[in-house]
């Protein structure tokens, strides 16, 4: 599930959060469902730095993500996160099943930089538990031989 903003909400977006002088990023976010939690699903929240736009990031950046349904806040985060390598963060999360729009903010520890993403997310009721449907992928992964034990 990928979002992108129009550059006329990205304008109404940052006027909203009173970004001035600070320099935008590109950003990607994906959710994907990974399986049944204790009260919900559990999701992989994964954001994704431009290639480009790493160096003024740096290792590590602050998120800020609200999931709101019919304008009340479901969850909200706010958390600093590393990158990998390739400029990934992943976090994982449990969320009850439905419609949202899900807001994400990122921005950087070490320079006045921020990415914006805002868009719809479907959660489906999940019916294995994250744990047996992880189990499951990583033993069809094996068996296949292409198995490199790195995620993503």
């Amino acid at each position: 599930m990928r979002f992108k903003i129009p550059l006329f909400q990205l304008f109404l977006l940052l006027s909203w959060v009173g970004v001035d002088a600070q320099e935008l990023i590109a950003v990607d976010v994906h959710v994907e469902a990974r399986g049944k939690g204790t009260t919900g699903t559990v999701v992989e929240l994964i954001v994704r730095i431009a290639p480009e736009d790493l160096a003024l990031v740096g290792g590590k950046l602050r998120l800020r993500a609200k999931l709101l349904a019919f304008g009340s806040v479901v969850d909200e985060l706010n958390t600093e996160m590393a990158l990998d390598a390739g400029g990934s963060a992943t976090l994982y999360r449990e969320w009850p099943p439905g419609f949202y729009d899900l807001k994400v903010t990122v921005s950087s520890l070490a320079r006045p930089v921020i990415g914006l993403s805002s868009g719809q997310v479907e959660i489906p009721e999940a019916a294995l538990s994250s744990e047996l449907q992880l189990h499951n992928c990583l033993g069809s992964m094996r068996k296949s031989r292409k198995f490199s034990g790195r995620s993503m």
